[in-house]
């Protein structure tokens, strides 16, 4: 009977463990992009959904910008400099500029 409630509780820790790991892949993680806003006095939201978009808008080996509201932007690091061993997470602090901001994608 123990033997049975040990494998249950490996396996039901095992799927959990999976499972956060699958979550953990889905959204974008803090130091991985940039926030840039052209608008200091407008200040977003930023969601599970953003963060989940910005993660599915992560390019392998180029950066890339994407709008993800009205007047903010994201700068998404590309996976290869995320994974480096010289990786260094880059600010949480939304960045401000005055000029039109660009979209880049591929």
């Amino acid at each position: 009977m123990r033997l049975i409630l040990l494998s249950l509780l490996i396996m039901f820790w095992c799927n959990l463990s999976f499972a956060q790991k699958s979550l953990d892949n889905k959204f974008a993680k803090e130091g991985t992009f940039e926030l840039i806003s052209n608008n200091p006095k407008f200040h977003e939201v930023i969601t599970t959904d953003v963060l989940g978009f910005i993660e599915e808008n992560r390019h392998d080996s180029k950066l890339v910008v994407v709008k993800v509201g009205k007047y903010t932007y994201a700068r998404i690091l590309p996976k290869s400099t995320i994974n480096s061993s010289s990786f260094k997470p880059v600010s949480s602090q939304i960045m401000y500029v005055e000029e039109e901001i660009q979209e880049v994608k591929f």
